[in-house]
C-alpha cells in the first residue's frame, strides 16, 4: 500500500470505511457498487480499460461520489453529464 493509501485508512479510522488498491482492474462495474464515493490521488491518465471508465462514467452519472486528490486533476476528462 502506498503511503498516501495508508494515511487515508488510519485518519478515517472509525468515520468510513477505505479501501486502497493501485490495480485498475478493481474498477468496474460490480465493484463500483460497493461504494458511495471513488478517490483517486494520481497525476496523468490511469491505465483503466474501456469497460472500467464506462462503468466509473455510469457510477458517476449515477449518484457515485468521484474525488480527484494531488495530481487527479491532471487527469484525462470524461464526459459525465
Amino acid at each position: 500500500m502506498s503511503e498516501f493509501g495508508a494515511s487515508m485508512t488510519e485518519c478515517s479510522k472509525g468515520r468510513l470505511v477505505v479501501d486502497c488498491t493501485q490495480d485498475c482492474s478493481q474498477i468496474n462495474a460490480e465493484n463500483l457498487q460497493k461504494y458511495d464515493a471513488v478517490l483517486f490521488y494520481t497525476t496523468g491518465e490511469l491505465p483503466i480499460s474501456a469497460d472500467g471508465r464506462a462503468a466509473l462514467i455510469e457510477f458517476v452519472r449515477g449518484g457515485g461520489g468521484f474525488i480527484g486528490y494531488g495530481g487527479g486533476e491532471g487527469a484525462r476528462s470524461y464526459a459525465i453529464g
